[in-house]
């Protein structure tokens, strides 16, 4: 059911089932798993099935995560765009899988840092979408513990862009205005909409889809980006040639570029 609704494939990690799943069978009375699973046959298509759906998605995220990535989005990846985008004075910028909002933040605050004089009077647009709903809200209040706000921020950047607050810290408004945070599905038959993004980060997320599905995505995020637009996956992930992008390095990081 989850892979059907979400492409995630548990494979491997059924060790996660019974511990992600208990709070719902608490809450909703249901004893064990068995009586979840009963309740979910009658009800494939629920609002209990999304909740299963969404607490079996992985949420784990940090700021700047992959210090190679976001140096190579800072020294070459960006100015590279910028300079290509001169012209038209617009750069978009879509953090897919963003789950509590640390990755699209974390470009916000790359952008206003070493890019402001560079895009003053342009149309920035930072789109930021997840399967989570309860992982967008909190990307929306943008409030962080002081070991989320620890773990990755650069030198500076937590009394620069944060305000604390009685348990932990909450990221600046001007920050956050900058970030449109979506819900989506990417098993879906989705839409991005908006102008079609230059920069996508779909990164730490393709590994727990089955063959097919991460493929289908691909191709479905290929026709999505702009051409000569940049792809972003995690460290551990490759995307091949017949996914339409084309892979180079570009400092310490793999960068893949519509072909």
């Amino acid at each position: 059911m989850v892979q059907s609704h979400a492409a995630i494939v548990l494979d491997g990690k059924e060790y996660l089932v019974t511990s992600r799943l208990q709070p719902i069978i608490e809450r909703e009375g249901l004893g064990s798993i068995g009586g979840l699973v009963e309740r979910l046959r009658g009800e494939p298509h629920g609002q209990l099935a999304r909740r299963v759906v969404e607490a079996m998605a992985t949420n784990e995220t940090l700021f700047f995560r992959d210090v190679d990535v976001f140096e190579s989005l800072r020294r070459h990846v960006l100015p590279e765009l910028i300079e290509a985008r001169r012209g038209e004075r617009q750069l978009t910028v879509w953090s897919a899988a963003c789950s509590t909002g640390q990755e699209p933040y974390s470009v916000a605050m790359l952008l206003d840092d070493q890019f402001a004089a560079a895009l003053r009077g342009w149309q920035v647009n930072l789109v930021a979408s997840d399967l989570s709903a309860e992982a967008l809200e909190r990307a929306r209040h943008g409030s962080y513990s002081q070991l989320e706000v620890d773990r990755g921020l650069p030198p500076g950047y937590r009394l620069r862009y944060f305000r604390r607050e009685p348990n932990g810290w909450r990221i600046e408004e001007r920050i956050r205005r900058m970030v449109e945070l979506r819900q989506m599905n990417l098993k879906s038959e989705w839409q991005l909409g908006g102008p079609a993004p230059d920069l996508v980060l779909l990164r730490n997320v393709l590994y727990y889809f089955a063959g097919s599905d991460k493929k289908a995505i691909l191709a479905r995020v290929r026709r999505t980006v702009r051409p000569r637009g940049v792809l972003l996956v995690g460290s551990t992930e490759t995307v091949v040639e017949d996914d339409g992008f084309v892979a180079t390095r570009v400092g310490q990081a793999d960068v893949y570029r519509s072909a």
